[in-house]
């Protein structure tokens, strides 16, 4: 009979590997990051040495009290000149707190994608029956992409510089009455 204690979930560590085989497993260098080249676990107190190496607080200063190097590049580096990496630390906190629902995801299989539902926008020849007039639906519009707008925008401004060069300058700027209309190019806005 096997020892309760000696299962394989007692050796099952999890490290950056978990993401092998999953759906997500563009995410294994991403948690490699995350964790300690020292202690290989997810940074604790993250410490941003000298030389720009990142460990966790406890296992930098361990290593700067035998033999002053950095444990990646060997470069001299004291204590002293150690500095908190806080953003890093959030970041780990964050992915650390998601790490299991994620995993969990990326273990679980997904639906084909015959299974998931069409999405709610429009067709191509759903947008031709709506120019057509075909469809009884009015109420909404078709969208315009970016680049047309900015060009009717474009254009609008155009045309009106072009009238404002045409149209005939007053002599006199004191000319203006209130409540007369004004010509602007080739038409006439009231005053208010």
């Amino acid at each position: 009979m096997a020892n309760p204690n000696t299962s394989n979930e007692a050796y099952d560590v999890p490290d950056s590997t978990d993401w092998i085989g999953t759906s997500l497993s563009a995410l294994m260098p991403v948690e490699q990051t995350l964790r300690c080249h020292v202690c290989k676990d997810f940074y604790t107190s993250p410490m941003l040495t000298s030389c720009n190496h990142t460990f966790c607080s406890l296992c930098i200063r361990r290593c700067l009290s035998v033999d002053g190097k950095c444990p990646l590049c060997r470069a001299n580096d004291q204590e002293s000149k150690l500095r908190g990496n806080w953003a890093l630390r959030e970041v780990v906190d964050a992915f650390t707190k998601s790490r299991p629902a994620i995993l969990e995801f990326a273990r679980t299989p997904q639906q084909p994608l015959e299974a998931i539902p069409a999405s709610p926008k429009r067709t191509a020849s759903q947008m031709e029956d709506i120019e057509d007039g075909s469809n009884h639906n009015q109420s909404k519009r078709p969208r315009m992409s970016t680049r047309s707008s900015r060009t009717r925008g474009a254009e609008a401004t155009a045309t009106i510089m072009r009238e404002e060069v045409d149209a005939p300058e007053s002599k006199d700027p004191m000319d203006y009455e209130p409540g007369k209309a004004l010509s602007i190019g080739h038409h006439l806005v009231p005053c208010s």
